[in-house]
């Protein structure tokens, strides 16, 4: 599988994004116990002040995560 990272910086707000062609997952599956992705990422995102995670799959499909940080 093939991956692509971008970082970019526009004015006060930093994007990361991070995609493959993988083979995806079903997030409603994962459920509340499955504490990896929602507390390892999007939690700790969270609590960053301006941080934000954004995690799109699709089953065949590939994964892309996307980070956000504003800067106040």
């Amino acid at each position: 599988s093939q991956s692509v990272v971008l970082c970019r910086r526009r004015g006060m707000t930093i994007r990361v994004v991070i995609a493959d062609d993988g083979r995806g997952f079903d997030a409603a599956l994962l459920g509340r116990s499955s504490v990896g992705m929602r507390v390892s990422i999007v939690e700790r995102m969270r609590s960053v002040a301006g941080g934000e995670a954004d995690i799109r799959s699709v089953v065949g499909g590939g994964t892309t995560v996307e980070l956000t940080w504003v800067r106040s």
